[in-house]
């Protein structure tokens, strides 16, 4: 990754670490648990996958279970 004075870093590097500006940029909502309940994807003997979607089309959040 390029330097760049738009970045704010929140810990997976090594480099500077501005948590405290990235805590006071990001949105948080909480929704009510049933209306996103998840959709199954897969549901195989021991395997289970639910993917949850989340409003924006660049992130979701997948379970994955494996008994």
């Amino acid at each position: 990754m390029v330097n760049s004075d738009n970045v704010i870093r929140g810990g997976l590097t090594p480099k500077l670490k501005d948590t405290k500006i990235l805590m006071e940029l990001l949105k948080y909502e909480f929704k009510d648990r049933k209306q996103n309940a998840g959709v199954e994807l897969v549901n195989e003997g021991k395997t289970k996958m639910i993917e949850y979607k989340t409003g924006y089309a660049e992130f979701m959040v997948t379970k994955l279970e494996m008994l």
